[in-house]
């Protein structure tokens, strides 16, 4: 069983052994050599520089400021990139011992590119259950909800609750002011301000992409990735060469990205009608942002029946759609999250960066405050003594740093209040996932065929089965709160297998299906032998979705210190899907620029007066 430690994305540092006034040096070197090579050094390049030089808010050597990013989950890695691209110094700082690892943030989260997820689980019908939610089920330790589709088939008896609960006594009541202002954004405006907020950032997600891939030379269709040293560096040595050619010799030769579609189930035609509230939040808040009008970008089809879902993915069990499906026709995911997390800690590095992993940043002060803790590397060169920040690890020792960005995910929330003195009502989802191996389907006329060709959601049962590399197949999903701290629910994995069996007519799945000598199970329609696989143990994995109680990430300015300390965290179940466009604000407002998105709706400060 796999599981995130308690550090996971919490900024991670090991020892420095890099020289930092010898690296900026170096990649000045670099730079200046990289321009004179590619004829850079024109007279439009000499002139941009000037100019930067007199209209920049932020250093007249922007090439020399240094960015420490705290958190290497996606929307730590894609933020590095991104200040990478403009030129900055790059530290990123992971707690995990091996970013994309079985012990990192997303390893084991279902891969969607979730553009179509703006509709928020507050709701106005969640109000009236937040007291049982809060202490009712608290003590009993069982599932919160009920099931919402209770006359459909026997195999939607079997589901469990999307929502559970497994708090500890210590947690629960820091779990209050979070379920507070949960309850007060079940407003309908509040619901409404949520879709559209959200919508404003899914719109632009896959564009914010474009220049992490370029910046770090991953080729995200092939799964490859290549020499980005072109765009800003150029290899110095024979040694910084021949990692680069081991690198490329390891590249990864399948896609990380399937472009098949999505289908969100409905059990019966009432869950049908009740989505179209949903449906509607969808089409009128993710639009087009190039577009003048307001032109929804989402294509999205309503499949009325069983027979049209089956005929997409025909070895669904009838009775998990009778109501049909919502389909997005344009919708992909990956094949494997962490090896693309592994992919862009590589782009990080063959650009120039730093990443630091298995260390926690425990604290961070402005430099005039940093004597009060030991400075291990206080005689070190390691260190820019101009710069203002010090990011202080659990290891004793410190990193310089002239911005900071917390993109610590569940373990933000302690750094925001114990160094930056704000209210972060942050609570931690526990999603849980696991991994069957090689699913296929054996018939007479096809030695063996895939068993699933797209993502797919029950959201009655509150997951996602994605075809994943190696052609196996991940179940991924459930809400359970209960803090970074507690162990995971053993159950909540047995109930996953249980309810992805009855996916495709296993266990407690329709009326017809009859199980063979082998355990396998026959397929409704055509009587093929469904084989789910065997579920991979060994990659049972629970981790933590950071969750604010308006379902709204946190992007924007430290009040504290405003032009130093930026926020990136809070995506809950959307920070792969977010975390292009997250990077890409985050250095629009470090370079001074005025964000591409009006931030004010994702700005800490809008909790500031609701304690």
């Amino acid at each position: 069983m796999i599981y995130l430690s308690r550090n996971c994305s919490r900024g991670n540092i090991g020892s420095i052994n890099s020289n930092f006034n010898g690296r900026r040096q170096s990649l000045l070197l670099r730079q200046i050599l990289a321009r004179t090579l590619t004829g850079s050094s024109s007279t439009s390049s000499s002139s941009r520089t000037s100019s930067s030089r007199t209209t920049s808010t932020i250093s007249d050597d922007t090439a020399a400021r240094h960015s420490v990013v705290i958190g290497g989950g996606f929307v730590g890695l894609s933020t590095a990139l991104h200040l990478q691209a403009i030129g900055r110094r790059v530290t990123l700082v992971e707690s995990s011992p091996e970013i994309g690892g079985s012990a990192s943030c997303s390893y084991g989260n279902a891969g969607t590119m979730a553009v179509y997820a703006n509709v928020p689980i507050n709701s106005p019908s969640l109000f009236r259950k937040l007291p049982k939610l809060l202490l009712g089920d608290f003590w009993k330790k069982t599932n919160i909800f009920t099931n919402s589709s209770t006359n459909s088939s026997s195999s939607t008896n079997s589901t469990s609750s999307p929502l559970s609960i497994a708090a500890s006594w210590q947690h629960l009541p820091k779990m209050i002011p979070w379920a507070a202002l949960f309850a007060w954004n079940c407003r309908p405006s509040a619901v409404e301000h949520t879709a559209a907020s959200l919508g404003a950032l899914l719109s632009r997600a896959e564009s914010g992409w474009e220049i992490v891939w370029q910046q770090s030379g991953i080729d995200v269709i092939n799964g490859t990735i290549g020499d980005n040293t072109r765009t800003h560096h150029v290899a110095t040595n024979t040694t910084s060469a021949a990692i680069l050619q081991q690198q490329q010799q390891q590249q990864q030769q399948q896609p990380w990205r399937v472009k098949e579609g999505y289908l969100i189930l409905q059990r019966t035609p009432t869950d049908m009608e009740s989505s179209q509230f949903g449906a509607s939040l969808r089409r009128r808040f993710i639009i087009d942002p190039d577009q003048q009008k307001s032109k929804s970008m989402l294509k999205m089809h309503a499949l009325k029946s069983s027979d049209e879902v089956l005929q997409l993915e025909p070895h669904l069990d009838p009775h998990r759609c009778e109501g049909g499906a919502w389909y997005f026709p344009e919708a992909w995911s990956l094949t494997d999250p962490g090896a693309l997390l592994k992919g862009l800690a590589q782009g990080l590095e063959n650009g120039g960066g730093i990443v630091r992993k298995g260390s926690a940043v425990v604290e961070i002060h402005q430099s005039s405050e940093s004597t009060c803790r030991r400075d291990v590397e206080s005689n070190n060169k390691n260190n820019n003594n101009n710069a203002t920040l010090r990011v202080f690890l659990d290891d004793g020792t410190h990193i310089s740093a002239d911005e900071i960005v917390i993109a610590a995910g569940a373990h933000s929330a302690s750094l925001v209040s114990s160094s930056m003195g704000e209210f972060c009502p942050l609570e931690t989802e526990r999603g849980y996932s696991i991994t069957f191996e090689k699913p296929s389907l054996k018939s007479s006329s096809s030695s063996s065929s895939p068993l699933l060709t797209r993502a797919v959601c029950d959201p009655t049962a509150g997951w996602i089965a994605t075809p994943m590399a190696g052609r196996e197949l991940r179940v991924a999903g459930k809400v359970e709160l209960g803090g970074v701290d507690a162990p995971p629910t053993p159950a909540r994995f047995n109930e996953l297998e249980r309810e992805a069996r009855s996916l495709f007519g296993g266990s407690g799945g329709g009326d017809n299906n009859n199980e063979n000598d082998n355990g396998n199970k026959s397929d409704n329609n055509n009587g093929n032998t469904v084989l789910l696989g065997r579920r991979i143990k060994e990659k049972d994995w629970m981790g933590f979705r950071p969750t604010m109680p308006d379902a709204l990430p946190v992007i924007g300015r430290s009040r504290k210190l405003p032009n130093s300390v930026f926020y990136a965290f809070g995506h809950h179940h959307v920070g792969w899907t977010l975390g292009g466009i997250t990077g890409q604000l985050v250095a629009e407002m470090v370079q001074g620029k005025e964000p591409s998105v009006d931030l004010t709706p994702y700005s800490l400060d809008r909790f500031r007066f609701r304690i």
